[in-house]
């Protein structure tokens, strides 16, 4: 059974005290704190939030993810979302780091200095408009797997069920040294959600509130869904 994450997108203290009082009457296994959406994510309010999720969530495994995919890799760039996790790795807010493949040289390099603080790493690739060839899928895995990270993210874009179809032919093909996650966003890549197993994925993504991404189903849908899946099993 795919692991539940619920995405935390809260911009204030406020918003998140709201939204953990409205998280605690279900049951999930991961937290994805997505602080690229918090507009100034400074050292206080970082430490706010972090406190308050650990808090009320002790047991609960915390992804940390800070989306730079509007923007191109940089060194500026990458200084700044290692300053970030390096500061929530400090104070034990989180439990896994999320980091972008883009196609830049030394990916390795980037995912070494992250693991030598005793952290797991996620390295991503999204493309939110469309699904591309399989052979592309084939380099990034391959590129993928030749770094230390723990787990590898791929989601794409469907525009058609076809690319749906085509992007699920390739996960059950592939082959991977990690634990993988594998995503289908739009209306056409709703069976990814609904059966993420059928997809080699180990994770399905939802959110109370707030969607981080086209296509997601909400926490108590998904919630309804695994129950029906784990009585069917009996």
């Amino acid at each position: 059974m795919s692991k539940i994450c619920v995405c935390i997108q809260s911009k204030s203290m406020l918003q998140l005290r709201n939204e953990i009082k409205q998280l605690k009457q279900f049951q999930f296994d991961m937290i994805e704190w997505r602080i690229d959406t918090i507009l100034t994510p400074s050292k206080k309010l970082l430490n706010q939030m972090g406190k308050e999720i650990k808090k009320t969530f002790p047991k609960t495994i915390v992804l940390a993810t800070y989306r730079t995919h509007k923007q191109k890799f940089s060194i500026p760039i990458w200084r700044k979302t290692f300053k970030i996790y390096k500061y929530l790795i400090s104070k034990n807010y989180v439990d896994m780091v999320d980091i972008e493949y883009m196609f830049q040289k030394n990916i390795n390099m980037y995912v070494q200095i992250l693991k030598k603080t005793g952290i797991k790493v996620v390295l991503s690739y999204h493309n939110y408009y469309e699904t591309e060839k399989e052979t592309t899928y084939n380099k990034i895995l391959q590129a993928m797997n030749h770094t230390v990270c723990d787990v590898v993210k791929i989601a794409v874009f469907a525009n058609a069920l076809h690319d749906c179809y085509r992007f699920f032919k390739w996960t059950v093909q592939s082959e991977s040294k990690k634990q993988t996650w594998f995503i289908v966003m739009g209306e056409y890549g709703l069976l990814s959600r609904l059966f993420p197993e059928f997809f080699s994925s180990h994770i399905v993504f939802t959110f109370f509130s707030t969607a981080s991404a086209k296509g997601q189903l909400n926490l108590s849908t998904i919630q309804s869904l695994q129950k029906y899946k784990e009585n069917y099993q009996r």
